[in-house]
């Protein structure tokens, strides 16, 4: 019996690793309340929440919120993340959005969800030869913004 006891009294001094959490609105939450997590050990680190509370979860609200941060900013605040890991955080969201709006289709999801990231590498470009389409009348310039090639304003520029 005084083993079972001492064992018992092991285990309840034994300190618990706690998960980290992160505390918004007061509220404590974990990793998987994020979309982005690049250290699960610092929550500082943590963005992009997707639970509205502990009870609800991912509501269409805080998913909004969001894609709208993901986009032209929540509140004036768009969210910064590494272009490396923007594909990854974006897949999260959308399955949270389709989560929250289950009648609804992957191609009914927001533009900023589906969209590549808008910034390509030169590699990328000579690599899909449909990129430099040598068939354009006009010069072009490529617009790392939007990820696409511009036809370049030139007035001395004569169509064919």
């Amino acid at each position: 019996m005084s083993r079972v006891l001492k064992m018992s009294e092991t285990i309840l001094n034994d300190p618990v690793e706690k998960a980290e959490t992160k505390t918004e609105d007061g509220e404590e939450y974990p990793a998987s309340a994020f979309a982005y997590v690049p250290d699960p050990s610092k929550p500082s680190t943590w963005k992009l929440r997707l639970w509205d509370s502990l009870e609800e979860k991912e509501t269409r609200r805080q998913i909004g919120a969001a894609i709208a941060a993901l986009g032209k900013g929540f509140r004036g605040n768009k969210v910064k993340i590494p272009a490396e890991d923007l594909p990854r955080v974006k897949k999260r969201v959308l399955q949270a959005w389709l989560k929250v709006w289950p009648n609804k289709d992957r191609d009914d999801a927001p533009k900023v969800l589906l969209a590549k990231s808008s910034l390509i590498s030169a590699a990328e470009v000579f690599e899909d030869e449909s990129l430099l389409n040598p068939n354009r009348k006009a010069p072009q310039r490529f617009n790392p913004t939007i990820g696409i090639f511009e036809d370049t304003p030139n007035p001395n520029y004569m169509s064919q």
